[in-house]
């Protein structure tokens, strides 16, 4: 079984609309957190790795595309629905009938699972890029194709992604209140709506993998030795990448939110130390002045700064060398001090 979950298959077809919310939720995070990851990696070796993130959004798109591919061809499900022990149905089809997603449905769910939200980025980010160039009055002429292209862009993008976010929304809410079965638009464009897996889909899982586990120990008995070794090693990964997969998505995206949100900074952070109390002034000792630019002693404006380590205070430092070198304590404090804690301030 490939789904990271439990549920009980004795319970209704229908997935509740918090499952549909939670895989949906899901499904927007694998980008991000590969995006993620690929930043780590290239941080580490930035001269080498750093030009492979301006293809980042690439190698993203057919990373996605082979997992979905092969999650839709197998589970007649994305990674995400089939996690959350869900799959794809033809509406109105019958409760445990075992069908699989017809060439046209997998590729309109390909393309809105991979492609579609691969070209909005790239749609959103070329219309950021244009309204940068217009705020700034040094960029240069365009050509002629962008001058007719971006204009259109720029009118045609929001009216489309409004158009389809309304679209969601809309789907959302008919299938809430149970008068649509699809649950997003794309779903509708395809004909198919979600189902929880059934006891059947779970036994024919056990059955693959059976009929897997005896296939691979025949081909590791016909092989030799070391051959048989490097297949146990890459069976092994295999079926640790098939489980490990979700957690690590969760995992990569919950440390893009730690360091986005400023936990990791406050964390590492050099804690701030509290001022200590000042001393207090001694009834016989000199009284301090208003003016913090005054030398208690002179009652004038300190020249040659210097402070007395212990209490401090600030004072001239002739005035302050004179009265430590004769009374062997601070001025105002009466704490011991000698001249050798009479420390010059440079401004």
């Amino acid at each position: 079984m490939d789904a990271a979950h439990l549920l009980d298959v004795g319970g209704a077809a229908e997935p509740s609309f918090f499952e549909l919310a939670s895989q949906r939720s899901m499904a927007n995070v694998l980008a991000p957190a590969l995006r993620y990851l690929a930043t780590v990696v290239t941080s580490w070796r930035p001269r080498l790795l750093g030009p492979l993130l301006g293809y980042v959004d690439e190698v993203i798109l057919l990373i996605e595309y082979l997992l979905q591919r092969r999650y839709l061809r197998d589970h007649a499900a994305t990674l995400a629905e089939n996690f959350y022990g869900l799959k794809r149905v033809p509406v109105g089809s019958v409760p445990g009938a075992q069908r699989a997603l017809t060439p046209g449905q997998r590729a309109i769910s390909l393309f809105f699972a991979v492609l579609g939200p691969y070209l909005a980025k790239k749609a959103e980010a070329h219309r950021a890029a244009i309204e940068r160039r217009a705020r700034d009055p040094q960029a240069g002429r365009q050509s002629q194709w962008r001058a007719v292209i971006e204009p259109v862009l720029l009118k045609v993008y929001p009216f489309a992604q409004t158009t389809w976010n309304l679209g969601v929304f809309a789907t959302h809410l008919l299938c809430l209140t149970g008068r649509l079965d699809a649950f997003t638009p794309d779903l509708w464009l395809a004909g198919l709506q979600l189902a929880r897996l059934d006891r059947g889909d779970y036994e024919a899982q056990t059955t693959a993998r059976e009929l897997e586990l005896a296939s691979r120990q025949a081909g590791r008995r016909a092989a030799g030795p070391t051959r048989a070794l490097a297949l146990l090693l890459w069976h092994g990964v295999r079926d640790a990448a098939r489980f490990a997969l979700p957690i690590g998505i969760f995992f990569l995206s919950f440390m893009q939110w730690w360091h986005a949100s400023g936990h990791a900074a406050a964390a590492n952070a050099t804690p701030v130390v509290p001022a200590p109390t000042p001393p207090s002034p001694s009834p016989d000792g000199v009284q301090l002045v208003a003016d913090p630019r005054v030398c208690p002693l002179c009652r004038d404006h300190r020249t040659n700064p210097a402070v007395v380590a212990g209490s401090g205070l600030v004072f001239c430092y002739p005035c302050g060398f004179k009265y430590l070198e004769r009374h062997g304590r601070c001025p105002v404090t009466h704490l011991p001090a000698t001249t050798d804690m009479l420390i010059r301030i440079h401004d």
